[in-house]
């Protein structure tokens, strides 16, 4: 029987569950050396956060991909910031900040190097909560997953104007219309040709929330599937005529069949920026130690 994904509520508990509270190691002398950060992970734990089957092996390295003592060594230098990395002075100190030793003499990830292998891993997978959780210290569940959300919304954006420019490509093929085609795609999906004039000037789907981008993004899949498959060589009102069926099968399986409702005010730009102010705290505070 296949393994469930986890809930978000069952990743809270189990990522909080697994934390290790360590204040202090006994030095040579016997004394207790004051530990730069407190909570660790233990490397398996962290492996057990994320679905290892979605990584794929490196045919050029020969080493797989999913988080191990290997690859966590390259993650922290390539995912920490170089304006960072550039006022570390004792590299091989910083590291030990990050990854230590537990008294099983496995390997333990401090919070930053646990949420830049999160971030890492949603190169794979959808590692979201992962990300938000590790992000927000000192967060309770409904903050990390509001979070979470817009993380997801960012990520999902990004694979729309793909999956955009994709269609783009197939209405250059076909010398079509690209206003009379994208404004067919909206009457359909929207009932409304420009449904979002009143919110603002941005291309329509900077306004969608994460659950109708998600929805918008099958859609333009669908659409880009058929036609590379079964119709390449059709016209363009055959295109409008696919696109039109799988924006109004959007639609119909939207919960009340209206997904202008899950249009909002806050663009995904304005997402992103919120992210990477709460990125850059998070950076500041915990990827490196302020005053030893």
């Amino acid at each position: 029987m296949p393994q469930q994904t986890p809930t978000n509520e069952e990743l809270f508990k189990k990522i909080k569950s697994a934390r290790t509270i360590v204040t202090y190691e006994p030095t040579l002398f016997g004394e207790p050396e004051h530990l730069s950060f407190p909570e660790y992970w233990k490397l398996v734990d962290i492996r057990s956060f994320v679905d290892i089957k979605h990584f794929p092996y490196d045919m050029g390295t020969k080493r797989e991909t999913a988080p191990n003592w290997t690859n966590v060594i390259e993650i922290l230098y390539n995912f920490t910031p170089e304006n960072v990395l550039n006022k570390i002075q004792n590299k091989y100190e910083w590291e030990n900040d990050h990854i230590r030793r537990g008294k099983d003499q496995g390997y333990e990830l401090s919070r930053y190097l646990s949420w830049e292998v999160m971030k890492y891993s949603n190169q794979y997978q959808n590692t979201s909560f992962q990300q938000a959780y590790f992000m927000s210290p000192g967060k309770d569940f409904p903050q990390i997953e509001q979070t979470a959300t817009k993380l997801e919304r960012i990520k999902i954006r990004n694979r729309v104007g793909e999956l955009q420019k994709q269609l783009s490509g197939i209405i250059h093929r076909v010398k079509g219309n690209y206003k009379q085609i994208f404004n067919s795609m909206y009457t359909a999906l929207f009932q409304n040709p420009t449904p979002t004039s009143h919110l603002g000037d941005k291309p329509v789907a900077e306004y969608m929330s994460e659950f109708l981008l998600n929805t918008y993004a099958q859609a333009l899949q669908n659409i880009t599937y058929r036609w590379n498959k079964y119709c390449s060589d059709q016209n363009e009102q055959y295109l409008i005529s696919i696109i039109t069926q799988e924006m109004l099968n959007a639609r119909y399986n939207t919960p009340g069949g209206r997904p202008e409702q899950y249009l909002t005010k806050t663009t995904v730009a304005e997402t992103f920026s919120e992210i990477q102010n709460m990125e850059k705290e998070f950076i500041k505070n915990y990827s490196t130690v302020q005053s030893r």
